[in-house]
C-alpha cells in the first residue's frame, strides 16, 4: 500500500482526503450519474457534435435551435445507415419510444428501431462518432476518466441527473464500466443543467494509485482487453520516452540532468518501478550525495519486498550491493558490511561488480579522502568471505 504522505507530501495527500470525502457525500444521495474528462473542455459534448464543429457542417443558427437538433438528428441515422452496410444479416427487431428533453424541458419525441440503438451502441463502444455521451453510474470509474490522462492540467467530473439509457451490449468492459449512455438533441449539455467537480491535476497520480490499491480500479481492470493495454501505453508513453533521456543523460555523466528527469518520472508515474529509484540514485551517487542515494536505494528495496514482480536476486543483489557502496562513501562501515554480506547471500558476485566499476580497491581508495575499513576490503577483494 503507497505511503501517500510519504510519497507526495502532506499537502497532497490532505487535498485528496477531502475530494474523496466530497465526492462520496454527493453520490451518497443516488440521484447522479457520472462522467470524468481529463480536462476542462468547452462542453460536455458527443463525439459526433465535436466532429461536426470541426468541419462545421451545421446549421449556422442558434445551437439550441429546431433545425439544429433536427440536422443532428439527420446527421446519426446517416451514420447509423453506412454502418448497417457493414453488418449483413441484420434484421430489425422492433420499435421503441425515445423521449428526448431539452435543455428547456420541452419534449421531442423519435422512435429508433431497436437495432438501429443497438448499432448506435456498438459505435459509441468501439470510437465511432454517435451523438450519445459515455457516463457511468459508478463515481470511482468516473474519477479514474477524470485522472487517467491529461496529468499536467486539472480534470473534472460530471455529475447529471438527467435518465440514463442502457448499453445494449453484452461487453466485460461495458460491465466493469458501469457504462450508461446519455443523449441530448443538441449534442451537448448546457453548463447550468449538471454539476462538476474539479480534479487537480497534482493529485492524478496519487488518485489512480488510490482507486487501483482501495478500489480495484486500473486500466488493466476497466479495459480487460488490448485496448487496455493501448490507453496504458497512451498514457504512459511520455514518462517511457523520458527514462531513456535519463538513461542516456546518465551515460554522458550529466548526472545533475538525469536526477531531474527521472524525479520528473517518478512524480508522474503509477508504477513505482524500483529501477528508476536505482537509476536516480546512480546519478546521486556520482554526484557524491551519499544520503539521498542511499534513500532512494531504500525505498528501492521496500518496493522490492512488497511486490512479487521484482522478487529474484538479480534485483535484490544489486540493489543491496549499491547501497553498501553508498554507505562506504559516508563511512557507515556497518550497513557497508550488512548490505554488501546480504547481497552475497543473494548469489550476487559483489566482487566482480566492484572491480568492474571501481577497477581495484587502490584505485578506489585514490578517490577517497579516507581508507576502506579492513572488512570491507576482505569482503570486496575475496569471493570466499563471510565477513
Amino acid at each position: 500500500m503507497t505511503d501517500f504522505k510519504c510519497r507526495f507530501g502532506t499537502k497532497v495527500e490532505n487535498d485528496m482526503n477531502r475530494l474523496l470525502d466530497h465526492l462520496r457525500q454527493q453520490a451518497m444521495n443516488g440521484k447522479y450519474i457520472y462522467r470524468g474528462e481529463p480536462k476542462n473542455y468547452q462542453k460536455v459534448s458527443s463525439s459526433l457534435y465535436r466532429q461536426c464543429k470541426k468541419r462545421k457542417i451545421l446549421p449556422n443558427e442558434k445551437q439550441n435551435s429546431l433545425k439544429w437538433r433536427e440536422k443532428m438528428w439527420e446527421l446519426q441515422k446517416d451514420i447509423v445507415a453506412q454502418a448497417r452496410r457493414f453488418l449483413p444479416g441484420r434484421q430489425k427487431l422492433g420499435m421503441y419510444e425515445q423521449i428526448f428533453w431539452d435543455q428547456g424541458g420541452h419534449s421531442l419525441m423519435h422512435y429508433i428501431d431497436t437495432e438501429e440503438y443497438e448499432i448506435l451502441c456498438q459505435l459509441q463502444h468501439y470510437g465511432g462518432a454517435t451523438n450519445l455521451i459515455d457516463f457511468t453510474t459508478d463515481h470511482f470509474v468516473a474519477l479514474f476518466f477524470a485522472c487517467e490522462q491529461e496529468y499536467s492540467k486539472n480534470g473534472r467530473i460530471i455529475l447529471s441527473e438527467m435518465t440514463p439509457l442502457p448499453v445494449r451490449i453484452s461487453d466485460s468492459r461495458v460491465q466493469a464500466q458501469k457504462s450508461v449512455f446519455v443523449q441530448v438533441p443538441e449534442g451537448f449539455m448546457e453548463s447550468g443543467h449538471f454539476k462538476r467537480i474539479k480534479i487537480a491535476a497534482e493529485l492524478k497520480i496519487p488518485l489512480l494509485l488510490y482507486l487501483e490499491q482501495c478500489h480495484a480500479i486500473s486500466s488493466e481492470t476497466l479495459f480487460p482487453d488490448i485496448q487496455g493495454a493501448v490507453r496504458h501505453w497512451d498514457a504512459n508513453k511520455s514518462v517511457l520516452f523520458r527514462i531513456e533521456e535519463a538513461i542516456q543523460k546518465n551515460l554522458n555523466n550529466k548526472f545533475d540532468e538525469a536526477v531531474e528527469i527521472y524525479s520528473e518520472c517518478l512524480s508522474r508515474s503509477l508504477d513505482m518501478d524500483p529501477w528508476m529509484l536505482v537509476n536516480r540514485s546512480i546519478a546521486k551517487f556520482n554526484l557524491k550525495n551519499w544520503q539521498d542515494s542511499c534513500d532512494d536505494l531504500t525505498m528501492a528495496i521496500t518496493i522490492i519486498e512488497n511486490d512479487w514482480r521484482w522478487h529474484h536476486d538479480a534485483t535484490w543483489g544489486f540493489v543491496l550491493f549499491f547501497r553498501g557502496m553508498a554507505h562506504i562513501q559516508s563511512q557507515g562501515w556497518d550497513e557497508a558490511l550488512q548490505d554488501l554480506n546480504a547481497a552475497r547471500e543473494k548469489n550476487f558476485d559483489i566482487v566482480n561488480e566492484f572491480h568492474k566499476r571501481f577497477n581495484s580497491i587502490a584505485d578506489f581508495e585514490s578517490d577517497l579522502d579516507f581508507t576502506l575499513h579492513d572488512d570491507v576490503k576482505i569482503v570486496l577483494s575475496n569471493p570466499e568471505s563471510d565477513s
